[in-house]
């Protein structure tokens, strides 16, 4: 996903910071290992409209 990632972004000349977050390293109550991997999310929130999950190990 990375590779296609950077590559449409560079197709469409956006330069932008990309984070890599590996989900195995979030503190059990982060919402974002409720989500699949791999995923793009923009500001906290899924790029492509999905909602926000509760974290996949509850506290």
């Amino acid at each position: 996903m990375r590779t296609s990632l950077d590559a449409a972004l560079a197709t469409i000349e956006f330069a932008i910071a990309v984070d890599v977050v590996d989900v195995g390293t979030l503190p059990a109550e982060d919402y974002r290992t409720g989500y699949g991997t791999p995923t793009l999310l923009r500001d906290g929130e899924d790029l492509l409209g999905a909602p926000r999950p509760l974290p996949a190990a509850p506290t």
